[in-house]
């Protein structure tokens, strides 16, 4: 539970907080109907168009990125796979930036090790993962290091917009 100085909020495609497809760009992209722009969480297939990121690649190299266009407190992150296959991420890390130049990978506190996270059993359900201790960011990339099948991402980062605080009850 967070404080009442934060709200828990969908800063991706929150019904208060939706941001423009522009705003979400990767590392790559398997065709334009598997862009940046189907990774939100929830999305359905349609027609050619996927359920999900799907890179070009499937390598350790891929990333999925948000730019908030300002620095947002953030507290977490929702993954699912892709709709309608069996292809999902099983472990990522996350890594963020205030400036989109210099990145920092989300470490372990009591290790100084980059955060690997487990992600999801299947293609279909949501997993949330709150951060020990969240940031501020403006922009924020997730990069899969595992996956069954394709590397395929529907995701929703959790936090607060307007606030700097990542504080936790």
């Amino acid at each position: 539970m967070y404080s009442s100085e934060c709200a828990e909020e969908e800063l991706i495609s929150g019904t208060d907080h939706f941001l423009p497809d522009g705003y979400l760009t990767a590392s790559s992209q398997a065709d334009d109907n598997h862009g940046p722009s189907r990774s939100r969480l929830n999305a359905s297939a349609l027609g050619e168009l996927s359920g999900g990121w799907v890179p070009q690649y499937m390598n350790n190299e891929q990333w999925i990125q948000v730019d908030f266009g300002y620095s947002i407190a953030v507290m977490g992150i929702a993954l699912q796979g892709q709709d309608q296959i069996n292809n999902f991420v099983t472990q990522f890390y996350v890594s963020y930036s205030e400036d989109l130049e210099t990145w920092r990978e989300y470490k372990d506190p009591n290790e100084n090790d980059t955060m690997l996270f487990d992600g999801n059993f299947d293609n279909v359900n949501v997993r949330k993962r709150y951060f020990n201790h969240g940031f501020i960011a403006r922009a924020v990339r997730l990069h899969p290091t595992a996956w069954n099948g394709f590397i395929a991402v529907r995701w929703e980062l959790i936090g607060c917009p307007g606030s700097l605080k990542c504080s936790r009850k």
